[in-house]
């Protein structure tokens, strides 16, 4: 499960005052509003919201034909609770609520069960097709508000664009799983898998409260963790997580740290979403291999 899942109380939402137009940009706006927190890079390692969008509509056009076809009751063998049916509920779902979201504007915690259309049809085309509206009613909705509009998030990050981005993300290693469900190979494209993995590591490490960072918070202080893509013109990218008391810290990738993983970035996407084992083919792992094994078992989602 993912971590926006699980935040169904209201109360958690932070700044809820609105104007008569809630879409209505706020005055000064930057052209680049910045995601704020301690993240960093800034904003100049993502891809753009242009390239969010088209990849986000891709990837759902590409799920869509993945399950088209195939048993909705088939289990998912990364997610095994969950069915074909099931993921593709979820991931449909998931495309409409943040629609929503960001089509409303909201500055509060929108209830899944005020969000239309979340039934998916039981016929292959239908179903895939469904996929596929959900998705462009997300790129619509924050083309039509401008990604630099304010709007809830439970992260330090609340713009509209936040939403292309982390569905996108959210989309691709759904996406892994049906094809390794169905027995397909799953490529995605070096630098949208780099920009996930950084995408996930912030998650887990902004805000440093709550559940995950207690948990995070119980490895060895000082401890330090580096993921390493090894693509042709993305060697060493990546990013280094350190251990705090109060939780885990992201930073460039700079000094060695006590343990290294470096793979293609595809491969070092699924390990670090604990879809594809460490101990893969093509996957390098150097130093502390036990306190890799404890930061995979303290993520798992």
């Amino acid at each position: 499960m993912d971590p926006w899942h699980r935040l169904d109380d209201p109360s958690e939402a932070n700044g809820q005052s609105r104007s008569d137009d809630p879409c209505r940009p706020t005055a000064g706006q930057p052209e680049e509003a910045q995601p704020g927190g301690d993240w960093p890079w800034g904003d100049d390692h993502r891809l753009g919201q242009e390239r969010y969008a088209a990849e986000l509509r891709a990837e759902t056009a590409s799920l869509g034909a993945l399950i088209r076809d195939a048993d909705p009751a088939q289990r998912v063998v990364t997610c095994p609770d969950w069915s074909l049916a099931e993921l593709v509920a979820h991931v449909g779902r998931s495309h409409r609520w943040a629609a929503t979201i960001v089509a409303q504007c909201s500055m509060a915690f929108v209830p899944f069960e005020t969000v239309d259309n979340l039934l998916p049809p039981e016929a292959g085309a239908e179903r895939a097709a469904w996929l596929v509206e959900g998705a462009r009613a997300l790129v619509d909705a924050v083309a039509a508000v401008g990604p630099n509009t304010p709007v809830w998030s439970w992260t330090h990050e609340k713009r509209a664009g936040f939403w292309t981005r982390r569905i996108l993300h959210e989309t691709v290693i759904h996406r892994a799983d049906a094809a390794l469900t169905v027995g397909c190979p799953f490529l995605v494209a070096a630098d949208v898998a780099l920009d996930g993995i950084l995408d996930w590591l912030g998650l887990l490490t902004t805000p440093r409260s709550g559940p995950v960072a207690d948990a995070l918070a119980m490895l060895s202080e000082g401890a330090t963790l580096a993921f390493e893509t090894a693509d042709v013109g993305l060697e060493g990218r990546g990013a280094r997580i350190r251990i705090a008391p109060d939780g885990a810290h992201l930073e460039p990738v700079g000094d060695v740290a006590d343990v290294t993983v470096r793979a293609p970035a595809a491969d070092l996407l699924l390990v670090i979403m604990r879809r594809l084992p460490p101990t893969s083919p093509g996957v390098e792992v150097s130093g502390d291999v036990t306190l890799l094994e404890r930061w995979l078992a303290r993520t798992a989602f």
